[in-house]
């Protein structure tokens, strides 16, 4: 077998060993009570037709009246690429965050071609909002992007198009929450 069927194959069994260490970890979560684990619970990992690519987690959050369906980034590959070429989000959608435990992430819009609001999360509740990070010019050099990061350890992060925590009356404080289920 040459190099490259070698790369394919070690390819498929990295990422089958991810997805299983990936419900393990939601297993264990689950069963400790971890607060992440709500916004995990009932997500099951779908998979394109190729049969080995992972496409991403849905959910949907309340927040005072609105209703938001967001991606779920909660594995490192996710979490790095983010938006990054996304050409935009359809409103009151966006991307979550999943950190295994609290922690300061840093975060820079390398590859985003439209502003977003990045609101941070502790347990659900909102402890800080970076509204309108606009993206940076495409030949900005790496080292000369601005960064965001909160100001404390946080459970989550969930990026919305800019304006969208104003539009929905987001502030410090406010809970967001797995929308309870409507039986549908």
């Amino acid at each position: 077998m040459g190099a490259c069927g070698m790369n394919s194959v070690t390819r498929i069994i990295f990422r089958q060993l991810a997805v299983i260490l990936l419900f393990a970890a939601v297993f264990l979560m689950l069963s400790c009570g971890d607060p992440t684990a709500e916004l995990l619970e009932g997500l099951a990992t779908r998979v394109a037709s190729d049969g080995e690519t992972p496409l991403p987690f849905e959910a949907e959050l309340c927040v005072n009246e609105a209703r938001i369906n967001v991606l779920v980034a909660d594995t490192l590959e996710e979490r790095a690429a983010g938006l990054s070429g996304y050409a935009g989000l359809p409103e009151d959608t966006g991307m979550l965050f999943v950190f295994p435990e609290p922690q300061q992430p840093s975060f820079w819009m390398k590859g985003m071609r439209f502003a977003l609001d990045i609101i941070w999360l502790r347990d659900g509740t909102v402890v800080q909002i970076d509204a309108s990070a606009p993206p940076p010019s495409p030949d900005t050099p790496d080292d000369q992007l601005p960064r965001y990061q909160p100001d404390e350890p946080v459970t989550h992060a969930l990026e919305l198009n800019a304006g969208a925590a104003e539009r929905h009356g987001i502030t410090v404080g406010s809970r967001i929450e797995p929308c309870p289920d409507d039986g549908n």
